[in-house]
């Protein structure tokens, strides 16, 4: 049986703890760990003898990455903080993220142009392909996006009316009768108004 002391002299390793020393017939297995050494966090800046695991900050932070940053309870500030500092290429795609909302905020179609064409100019050079694709996306519907500043109709209930008969044909797997299928679909976008007898009665 080999002792602490000569072991460590063995493997010419200073301080080496040694756990545990087997001794089979041919071989002996030698199970040690180094003495842990204070580092400084990159993150935190503190000194720490303890490995900070980052990944549980990322873990479901989907929701978190997408919310407005001015939004932020403090707490949700110093997570998302902790992210970017540790994912640099997550750090340019929300500073984009945080610019390309500026551009909803904007009231008329002079300053969304402004803010739009800056926009599309620095996402080129930003380095991501994703947000490069997305500013060719801007500059071949730069119309229909721009209008949309003057005029606030859009096509939206009549997609949102669709994807309703989408979902309701789904769901009874087809309709083998159209007009069972049409009225199904007029009892669905029925719209009861509680106050209509009322108004009715008072004219």
């Amino acid at each position: 049986m080999l002792y602490i002391n000569f072991t460590e002299k063995l493997t010419v390793l200073q301080d080496l703890i040694v756990t545990k020393v087997e001794n089979n017939k041919k071989e002996i297995h030698i199970y040690g760990e180094m003495k842990r050494k204070p580092h400084k966090c990159p993150c935190c800046g503190e000194y720490t003898d303890n490995i900070h695991d980052y990944r549980k900050y990322f873990k479901k932070s989907r929701f978190l990455l997408t919310k407005r940053f001015d939004k932020f309870t403090y707490e949700q500030k110093q997570q998302v903080n902790i992210m970017l500092y540790v994912s640099p290429s997550l750090s340019t795609a929300h500073f984009y993220k945080e610019e390309f909302l500026k551009i909803l905020d904007c009231k008329d179609h002079d300053s969304a142009k402004k803010k739009m064409s800056e926009w599309i100019d620095s996402a080129f050079d930003c380095g991501l392909p994703r947000f490069k694709k997305c500013a060719e996306t801007m500059i071949n519907w730069t119309t229909g996006i721009l209008n949309s500043f003057s005029s606030p109709v859009t096509n939206a209930f009549t997609k949102g009316c669709n994807n309703k008969i989408k979902v309701l044909k789904r769901n009874a797997y087809g309709y083998q009768n159209f007009n069972r299928f049409r009225n199904r679909i007029l009892h669905m976008f029925a719209y009861k108004n509680p106050n209509y007898n009322k108004q009715a009665t008072a004219f």
